[in-house]
């Protein structure tokens, strides 16, 4: 059987934070929408941007867009490479 709880109040702040965090996929989505399947992309990291989060967004923000990414090695660190292919 299932156990039912009431959610606590620091897990109700963060479900509020992820779907907050969603409004920040709106520059993914402007930036993907100039794209189509085998074009090519990059971008640049801040020091301050999380390569695993920058990832995830964007695959998230494609996927919406009904296209899917091919991530691909950079020559180095601060820039991210990816080809965009049909979902």
């Amino acid at each position: 059987m299932p156990v039912f709880k009431k959610l606590s109040d620091s897990e109700i702040q963060e479900l509020n934070r992820r779907r907050n965090n969603l409004e920040e996929l709106n520059e993914y989505l402007i930036y993907l929408n100039t794209l189509r399947p085998g074009d090519w992309g990059g971008i640049e990291l801040n020091k301050d941007d999380s390569q695993r989060t920058v990832k995830r967004r964007t695959s998230i923000a494609a996927t919406s867009q009904g296209k899917k990414i091919r991530w691909r090695r950079s020559p180095d660190d601060k820039r991210l490479v990816f080809q965009v292919l049909p979902a």
